[in-house]
């Protein structure tokens, strides 16, 4: 979509920096046409010198001649040359002011689409990685989250079930011991107990299902 302007008798083509009048057209300078835009854009309001340079100019520093010539070309370009000014107005010791009537013309760049929906090329390049990087974490995160099917080749088994409350599992460098405390339901008492893992995860058992115990009366569980 190509966005124009109208102005009195003249067409503003900005993508191609164009004047039209008719069959008549002029070309404008890159800067001339971004000074032109700013002021379109911000019709009737004063505009001081400092705002123009600081949106067309980025900030730079500039003399006050190349803003007096710039300002000189856009106003010859428009024929905007008599004392009483059809478009743009100086404001004495303070800036410009656009006084013309704007009307936005918006183009398909292809005749043959006007009559279906265009796609969007604005799109800032950031807001499209951003929102294909939060597309990736989400589908990851799905795939993480608890409840989601375990791969088949892992199968978890519990090593130890006792009644109460089980905490602070640790296991031995060589990985055949399991050491834990055990507190059993309505006592203050914390055992440490010391189990062997046997292979795929399953303890022997005997009467008691431990292989060895210390017992530490505690209200509190040791540290690990």
């Amino acid at each position: 979509m190509l966005r124009r302007y109208r102005i009195g008798e003249w067409e503003v083509r900005v993508e191609l920096r164009e004047l039209w009048r008719g069959d008549e057209r002029r070309e404008l300078e890159p800067r001339t046409m971004s000074v032109l835009q700013f002021l379109l854009l911000n019709p009737n309001r004063p505009i001081s010198r400092d705002e123009l340079v600081e949106s067309v100019w980025d900030g730079s520093i500039v003399s006050d001649s190349t803003i007096n010539w710039t300002i000189a070309q856009l106003r010859k370009a428009l024929d905007d040359t008599d004392r009483e000014r059809r478009y743009l107005r100086t404001l004495s010791k303070h800036g410009y002011q656009w006084i013309a009537a704007v009307e936005t013309i918006e183009v398909d760049s292809d005749p043959q689409r006007a009559a279906t929906p265009v796609l969007r090329t604005d799109i800032r390049p950031w807001l499209l990685w951003g929102g294909l990087g939060a597309a990736l974490v989400a589908a990851v995160l799905i795939a993480l989250w608890p409840g989601s099917a375990p791969d088949p080749q892992y199968r978890f088994r519990a090593l130890s079930a006792m009644p109460g409350t089980e905490a602070f599992p640790a296991f031995s460098a060589d990985g055949r011991w399991l050491a834990f405390v055990h507190r059993q339901a309505n006592t203050s008492v914390y055992r440490v107990y010391i189990r062997r893992v046997a292979e795929g995860g399953a303890l022997p058992s005997d009467d008691t299902g431990q292989q060895g115990e210390a017992t530490a009366d505690r209200s509190t569980p040791p540290r690990p």
